[in-house]
């Protein structure tokens, strides 16, 4: 005897369809009529202080390569589960990343197992930039957070802002700052992207500038270079605590673009 199965369908009842595949930046409507969103961001976690050598860190090419890219983690998608999963990365000086390992997972295994794939596959980076113009890798921890969201929060440049210290007096350049930065570039063609450039600079209680390190930069390292050489040589009356005692303090300087 053989044995079979019958399946019978009932009128009006649709069998269960698996959830479709969504590509990271997508929109959809949901069948109950909810606008939804497949987000991920990507944040780098910098050091409080870079090595004085450097001019500019490393940072996301998000122009080349998205941050957007391929699908979401199908897993998690249909109960539209999001979170944040911390890696340690490797970066060649070319900006491509070589090794990538979860330092602090989300506790969603379809996240985790995402994240260093999707990084080693899909991101690249700006290299960092020393005062001399070589190019460095770094190893820097990265937070992705994947969301399915219901609007797409606005975009906001993270910048180095000065940490407040307790100061009587700021920092004074003698000379301007902005008119350096507008001389390194002038002449200079810039990426339609770049609306202006930033730089923070370490001053020291004699005046004098140590490091140059640019928050806004252009990612054209011939600019980058000449922006903080146009700096360096800039001196300050030295900020003073509410003792007034020199203190060494930190002053951001930004132009737009010419």
């Amino acid at each position: 005897m053989r044995w079979g199965v019958a399946l019978f369908l009932v009128p009006g009842v649709a069998l269960a369809q698996e959830a479709p595949v969504r590509m990271l930046g997508e929109k959809w409507t949901t069948a109950s009529g909810l606008n939804r969103r497949a987000a991920l961001r990507i944040m780098l976690r910098y050091p409080d202080r870079p090595p004085p050598e450097l001019i500019r860190r490393v940072a996301l090419n998000p122009q080349d390569f998205p941050v957007e890219k391929g699908p979401y983690p199908h897993a998690a998608l249909a109960s539209e589960q999001g979170g944040t999963v911390r890696v340690e990365l490797t970066i060649a000086d070319t900006g491509v990343p070589t090794a990538c390992a979860v330092a602090r997972p989300s506790g969603i295994a379809p996240l985790d197992a995402h994240a260093c794939p999707h990084v080693l596959r899909h991101i690249r980076f700006y290299p960092a930039l020393t005062r001399d113009g070589r190019r460095m890798g770094a190893t820097i921890e990265a937070s992705l957070s994947y969301s399915v969201i219901p609007t797409v929060p606005s975009a906001r440049a993270v910048g180095m802002l000065p940490v407040p210290l307790p100061i009587g007096k700021q920092a004074l350049p003698l000379t301007s700052p902005e008119l350096a930065m507008t001389a390194a570039l002038s002449g200079r063609t810039l990426p339609p992207q770049i609306g202006s450039v930033g730089a923070r600079l370490r001053i020291e209680t004699d005046g004098r500038v140590s490091a140059c390190i640019l928050y806004r930069p252009t990612q054209i390292d011939e600019i980058d270079k000449a922006l903080c050489e146009r700096l360096a040589p800039i001196r300050f009356t030295a900020a003073t605590d509410t003792d007034g005692q020199p203190i060494a303090s930190d002053y951001p300087v930004a132009v737009l673009r010419p």
